[in-house]
């Protein structure tokens, strides 16, 4: 029970890692 809910934090963790890195190159790309 404790392992799944461990596991899907650790994928809305990884989700927001990519949504965050997306939306920031997304601004860098915008800048140039």
């Amino acid at each position: 029970m404790v392992d799944s809910i461990a596991k899907i934090i650790n994928v809305k963790r990884i989700f927001i890692m990519i949504f965050l890195i997306s939306f920031y190159l997304e601004k860098i790309y915008m800048l140039y």
